[in-house]
């Protein structure tokens, strides 16, 4: 893995393709272990696409599946600490179990802000699953049942990860060089 250019910023290799699937089998076995065959699954887009993709291929189970798109990036390195909703899940809610899929986890505010918008809805418990975790970053106490993986205060892209909607396809991730 070389490092890469995207607009005007350069992402040395930070973690490989084999390791990103090691992360995830081993996340699709614990997820797997949820037993609810009403659970319904949704996919935070844009960045959680390429995880929850492969993530959920690993599972076979018959659950549903059903997107959302929100946004607080706003196309910089830094969140912008309000969260954008742009599209909202189709699927019936009230009196369901809901894992939201997500990319990374930095601050928690899109956390706090799916689980009250889920809690509206009537979903009766929340779960999340993400690739990627910045615990230094958290303002919140806002549980994750699914981490795969701790990462330090570093801006990532690859693997649904973007910097100004470029590096989402990458098959690895890349951290920003200082």
């Amino acid at each position: 893995m070389a490092s890469i250019q995207l607009h005007d910023k350069v992402f040395k290799p930070y973690i490989d393709r084999r390791e990103v699937e090691a992360i995830i089998e081993k996340m699709a076995y614990d997820i797997a272990q949820i037993d609810d065959e009403d659970l319904l699954v949704v996919i935070v887009l844009n960045g959680s696409m390429f995880f929850a993709t492969d993530l959920l291929r690993r599972i076979e189970r018959p659950w549903e599946i059903d997107t959302m798109r929100l946004s607080s990036y706003h196309g910089g390195l830094q969140s912008s600490g309000q969260v954008e909703f742009i599209l909202d899940v189709k699927a019936e809610v009230n009196g369901r179990n809901v894992l939201l899929i997500e990319d990374i986890v930095d601050t928690g505010r899109t956390l706090a802000f799916l689980h009250e918008h889920f809690k509206g809805l009537g979903a009766q418990e929340i779960m999340t699953a993400t690739l990627l975790h910045k615990p230094s970053q958290r303002i919140n106490d806002m549980p994750i049942e699914y981490i795969g993986k701790d990462i330090d205060d570093a801006f990532v892209v690859g693997f649904g990860l973007d910097y100004r909607e470029l590096g989402r396809n990458l098959p690895e991730i890349y951290v920003l060089e200082s």
